[in-house]
């Protein structure tokens, strides 16, 4: 460079393997910190200089001398010819100038109603995935955008026939966009004579035949729809009628007819813009809802700001309620910040010229990484981190103009970026007003690869997405907006539901209404007619066939396994000391399941089950996910229509899972017996040296008996398995982050345990554990604020009364329990964590049936002293070894509908400290 500061210079070598595309991706992020803000590059005959300064920027994109392209452009040419993306001077300008008409803030006004219509079509598309593992959003979102593009810009509804075409679509932009790297990472190459030759011009050559029937069958269709409703001027909405509605392709076709553009420039910007429209804006739409979903306090902030603008409305958004949305546009804007769909720009310089003191020779390439740019950490404070606070006015306008550039800047800024931020509010807005997003794929897993968008390696991105639960919130203000009694009809569904003590405890303590149906028949493709689903005949004698299992003797041989899988929680525990938080929901599931299968099943999880135990534990949130589904949508509660459902496929896959765990412990069961010769079930002597007494013992001998077979087993082990580890896992997650939060109540526990154990370490005895009266409060406590089955639900077979109430026959019966432990008349203050309502006089002064955390009468829970005896175990163990700090305050939680009490976002997070 003539006279010019020397530049810093890195030589790019064809030996080097930086030339693969995700090698050559994170080679260029190395450069800007190597070489400085100005440096160049060299290949052959090739000069690259890249700037880094804002001022720099600012001269080159804001400036018409700078507007020229070169490469990589020119390789999109047989694709794009000279659209607006690639066309250069005097055509550049003058296209510039005719299509912008086309984005007019009016004309967009016009296309929100296409926005708003294939949102709709994209959100009953996720609906259908709700409960999946998990859902690559790319399909979706670029299919959603390709829609759009067609219905907007181009006026073109995607019919069956276009549909097949879509898929070559899709695969032919993935092909040419490869093409153009490799041929940009091979010098040689960028001789067309050259090229022509390789294999790669031949492969490129027939996608671009696929590409070109697309655009070719839009134009054909838009042009004959206009010819036929003679449509002659773009703008002209009230000529369109009911006909159509207006689109940019509109003004290309009446532009040809004054000869402003040709058959060939049409197809030019067709390209250009289906391109650009659909593509950009889908790379831009994946990234965010990827981040959303990792960023559940900003995912919810959003949440909160659209409650604000909607309040509880239905309505689909208008312009002054996009306008609103502040706090989303600065999440869409720092999304694209970290994920700019076009990571770099380049212009070419036809003259020598000057820039920020450095000669720049005569065709020259300037390359400016705008995803570089906008992690500059000067600029951006830790600039990985996702913070749309950085987008408020008050931070703007301390930035430099050109420190941000996602459309980039400038006279050749992106034509159609108030388009994508539209559709993009629209989306993610409606999107967010009935799904909740978890992160599947994470930041971290991002591996980017060089191509002409933002693209991964794999070019997949993970969500699961979930129900807004609104329906828990709306059952649990039918209390007060209705009153003790209230009713609920959904079609040929009637539910009455009672909160008045008086009226349960005539509803559960009579057989009359033991029977169950809606939703527990919903739980027989796993569950059988195992004890929680059965009716009748049948669950009587169930009932009392399994009662032996937890009697007080048996009871007192399960709490030797209480103490071993306590002693391995412990030690878990220990190694998560120091750490700013622990999710202590795996933790607990892990330790109840093990113990549920090591006490009633009698048979150890050693390494072998636990593949299928991490399995099992995601089949039962699937499942649970199903059956919320089916009671939400009325015509899922018949067969024949559910069977056919998405949620069906999903609950079956589920199934197989959650029956291949139970099935695997009857087997090993069967197997121990077996070897050891057991026959009997008796008092238990015969186990005391071969193993431990197990409620699946009896199931098994009563099989020989006769009096339930092997279907009939695993009805009732599928049901323990669940009832008696997720129920209790449940309750002991919310009684833990309690007592974190309750520091005062955690101590006086402690101090209990200390006047019970003084300096020992020994674990509990039953008489020790019996002298717990405050941590039994404690637990009551917690139970009543979060009892773990938070609703029950009896079938009302023939027309009855109850209370001062006619209910008629096949109507159901739902009790709150939620909403019963929360009645003020019955707990003052029911918010508040009060342990010493539990103590004997305050118990005495209450009704019998305003504190029902594992049901009452003949339908009790079976396993109540089975869960309280663990319970205690654990806690006064855990209490004993570690202080408790809140992390997950109550105040965060938020409840979804579920079989079981669930949060939201299923982690409940607290800091363990050692307490010696």
């Amino acid at each position: 460079m003539h006279g010019a500061p020397i530049l810093e210079k890195t030589k790019l070598t064809f030996k080097n393997n930086h030339f693969i595309s995700d090698k050559l991706f994170p080679y260029l992020r190395t450069l800007n910190k190597e070489y400085g803000d100005v440096f160049q590059i060299h290949a052959l005959n090739v000069g690259f200089v890249c700037f880094f300064d804002l001022d720099n920027l600012e001269t080159i994109l804001s400036s018409v001398k700078f507007t020229d392209k070169h490469l990589p452009y020119k390789f999109l040419n047989p694709w794009l010819g000279e659209g607006l993306l690639t066309s250069q001077g005097q055509k550049w300008h003058q296209r510039r100038k005719l299509l912008t008409q086309a984005f007019h803030f009016n004309i967009l006004k016009q296309y929100s109603v296409t926005f708003v219509e294939q949102t709709e079509k994209f959100l009953d598309r996720l609906q259908e995935r709700v409960g999946e593992k998990e859902t690559d959003i790319v399909p979706l979102i670029n299919s959603t955008t390709l829609h759009v593009m067609c219905e907007t810009a181009m006026g073109t509804s995607m019919s069956e026939t276009m549909e097949s075409v879509t898929r070559k679509y899709f695969r032919a932009i993935e092909i040419v966009g490869k093409a153009v790297i490799e041929r940009m990472c091979r010098v040689w190459l960028h001789i067309d004579g050259i090229f022509n030759w390789s294999n790669i011009a031949k492969i490129q050559t027939k996608a671009l035949t696929d590409l070109h029937t697309f655009t070719n069958i839009i134009i054909k269709e838009r042009r004959t729809f206009l010819e036929e409703n003679d449509i002659k001027f773009f703008e002209n909405t009230e000529s369109y009628d009911n006909k159509g509605r207006l689109a940019m392709l509109d003004l290309l076709l009446e532009k040809e007819r004054s000869r402003d553009i040709d058959v060939s420039g049409i197809r030019e910007e067709v390209d250009t813009f289906m391109f650009e429209g659909h593509d950009t804006t889908a790379q831009a739409l994946c990234y965010l809802m990827m981040s959303l979903a990792y960023e559940t306090q900003v995912q919810e902030k959003i949440y909160e700001e659209l409650k604000n603008i909607f309040q509880d409305s239905p309505r689909k958004p208008n312009t002054e309620d996009l306008n609103k949305m502040k706090y989303l546009e600065c999440c869409i804007k720092e999304s694209l910040r970290l994920y700019p769909s076009v990571p770099a720009v380049l212009r070419n310089v036809s003259e020598e010229t000057t820039i920020g003191g450095y000669i720049i020779p005569r065709n020259t390439q300037i390359y400016i990484s705008i995803y570089d740019l906008h992690r500059r950490a000067d600029i951006y404070p830790d600039p990985e981190r996702f913070i749309p606070e950085r987008f408020l006015p008050e931070a703007c306008s301390k930035r430099h103009p050109y420190a941000y550039i996602p459309f980039s800047a400038g006279p050749r800024n992106c034509v159609g970026q108030k388009f994508a931020m539209l559709e993009m509010k629209i989306l993610i807005s409606s999107m967010l007003r009935r799904f909740r997003l978890e992160a599947v794929t994470k930041p971290a897993d991002l591996k980017f690869k060089t191509d002409i968008l933002l693209r991964t390696v794999n070019e997949s991105i993970l969500v699961k997405f979930y129900n807004r639960d609104k329906l828990f919130l709306y059952l649990h203000s039918l209390h007060k907006n209705y009153g003790d009694t209230n009713q609920i009809h959904a079609i040929n569904n009637r539910t009455v539901g009672f909160l008045d003590p008086d009226n349960i405890e005539t509803i559960l303590s009579s057989i009359k209404f033991a029977d169950k149906e809606v939703p527990y028949n919903f739980l027989k493709p796993w569950l059988g007619e195992g004890l929680l689903t059965s009716r009748g005949q049948k669950w009587q004698q169930r009932r009392k066939l399994l009662t032996p299992a937890f009697h007080f003797n048996i009871l007192k041989r399960y709490s030797v396994t209480f103490i071993e899988q306590t002693d391995k929680f412990l030690n878990e525990v220990q190694e998560r000391v120091g750490e700013e938080q622990t999710d202590i929901v795996p933790l607990i599931n892990s330790t109840t399941l093990r113990i549920m299968c090591e006490t009633a099943m009698g048979t150890s999880m050693h390494e072998s089950f636990e593949s299928v135990a991490s399995k099992y534990s995601k089949g039962i949130e699937v499942f649970g996910n199903s059956v919320v589904a089916r009671i939400c949508r009325a015509w899922l509660h018949f067969d024949c229509f559910f069977k056919l459902s998405n949620v069906a496929k999903n609950q079956n896959e589920a199934v197989k899972d959650l029956h291949s765990f139970t099935n695997k412990i009857i087997e090993e069961k069967r197997s121990f017996l077996r070897q050891l010769n057991i026959e009997k079930f008796e008092s238990g002597e015969n186990f005391i040296h071969k193993g431990k007494l197990a409620m699946l013992d009896l199931l098994l001998q009563n099989e020989k008996l006769g009096t339930i077979d092997n279907n009939g087993i695993r009805e009732e082990v599928d049901t323990f398995m669940f009832e008696g580890h997720d129920t209790t896992g449940q309750a002991l997650i919310f009684l833990i982050m309690t007592l974190a939060n309750e520091t005062k109540i955690q101590e006086k526990i402690y101090d209990e345990i200390r006047l019970i154990f003084g300096d020992s370490q020994h674990p509990p005895t039953a008489e020790e554990i019996k002298k717990m009266k405050y941590l039994e409060c404690c637990i009551k406590e917690s139970l009543r604020l979060y009892p773990s089955v938070p609703m029950i639900i009896r079938k009302v077979s023939e027309e009855t009364t109850i209370g001062d109430y006619t209910i008629p026959k096949n109507s159901h019966i739902h009790i709150l329990i939620y909403d019963l432990h929360r009645r003020e008349d019955i707990y003052p203050e029911p918010e508040r964590f009060i342990p010493e309502r539990f103590l004997p006089e305050a118990c005495s002064k209450r009704h019998a049936y305003a504190y029902i955390p594992f049901s009452a009468g003949p339908r009790n829970c079976i396993g109540q002293k089975f869960a309280m005896l663990e319970m205690m175990t654990l806690v006064s163990s855990l209490l004993r070894r570690f202080r408790l700090e809140a992390v997950t305050k109550p105040s965060d939680l938020k409840f979804k509908a579920d079989i079981l009490l669930r949060t939201i976002n299923q982690s409940i997070y607290v800091r363990f400290h050692n307490r010696y």
